[in-house]
């Protein structure tokens, strides 16, 4: 092997690496935005659902879903909720609206930031 190709490895190993390392940072970041959103929904008084962050054990997958407060306590669809939308006030309607625009914006970035994050490993590890 010539001088000219270990160099050009070690370049492509340590880009992987800054990759992998960059993967690993926005993968945190989306997370810890999922938890501080499902958090924050939580805490203010007068609405009838929450959001609800879970992981699936079998991939790793985070994901944000929508939770009804009460005796049921159970999941809903965003079109389960949409139909609640209208008996709401005008702020509470803005707020789910809101909110339901950022998870989906949220669950696609967490998807595709996981997606990068298992490509970075298999390279670095393919080293």
């Amino acid at each position: 092997m010539t001088n000219n190709q270990q160099d050009k490895e070690a370049i492509a190993s340590k880009a992987a690496t800054d990759w992998l390392a960059s993967a690993e940072r926005q993968y945190d970041k989306i997370v810890k935005e999922m938890r501080q959103i499902s958090a924050d929904s939580k805490l203010s008084g007068g609405k009838n659902y929450y959001l609800m962050l879970h992981c699936r054990s079998n991939n790793g997958q985070h994901f944000l879903r929508w939770r009804s407060y009460g005796s049921q306590h159970k999941h809903l669809t965003w079109d389960q909720m949409e139909s609640a939308l209208n008996k709401m006030s005008e702020v509470l309607r803005s707020y789910y609206l809101e909110a339901n625009a950022y998870i989906e914006l949220l669950n696609a970035q967490e998807l595709a930031a996981r997606s990068a994050l298992k490509l970075a490993r298999k390279l670095v590890k393919g080293k």
